[in-house]
């Protein structure tokens, strides 16, 4: 088994952040504002993913983000 893995019943799994390549387990490549789950990454709220980046979003005064998207706060609508 190799380092940064676990043993499930027979076989062994690369542990959360690591990507099994061939018999070893190479770590992920995060960028920043970005989390780890699983074995896959994922960018925190307000940023969207661009190719291998995480951008922030442009939210406009009277916004709320949620998640990677931003909605209207309550008594504004989106125009554009």
């Amino acid at each position: 088994m190799p380092p940064n893995a676990s043993v499930l019943g027979n076989a062994w799994y690369c542990n959360d952040g690591f990507n099994r390549v061939g018999d070893s387990c190479v770590a992920l490549k995060v960028p920043p504002n970005a989390s780890v789950l699983g074995n896959a990454w994922y960018c925190n709220d307000g940023f969207n993913r661009v190719g291998d980046s995480c951008v922030a979003l442009k939210v406009p005064p009277n916004a709320s983000v949620f998640g990677n998207a931003w909605y209207c706060n309550e008594g504004f609508k989106q125009v554009g």
